[in-house]
């Protein structure tokens, strides 16, 4: 009769450490899928930006080579005379 308490303690005892084991499974698993879900929203999130900033980069290149080109064209326009004026004035 002693030995049944003691073998039913037993396996009471090893069923809980078995749920609780279960239990810290599950939010580790858990905590591991919200991670990787973040880490897959945030890399979208990082691509789309990244693809963004390059545009506006490349938009604000061609913007200043255009304002480059123009600028150049301007000066080509003024008299060689002018040119030298302008220097011997700085």
């Amino acid at each position: 009769m002693l030995q049944d308490q003691k073998d039913e303690d037993f396996r009471k005892k090893i069923e809980n450490n078995q749920k609780l084991a279960e239990e810290r499974t599950a939010k580790k698993r858990a905590k591991r899928l919200k991670k990787k879900e973040l880490m897959k929203t945030a890399g979208k999130k990082q691509k789309k930006t990244t693809e963004t900033t390059s545009e506006q980069e490349s938009n604000s290149s061609s913007d200043e080579a255009d304002s480059l080109e123009e600028q150049e064209k301007q000066n080509s326009c003024v008299p060689e005379r002018e040119k030298s004026e302008d220097v011997a004035d700085k």
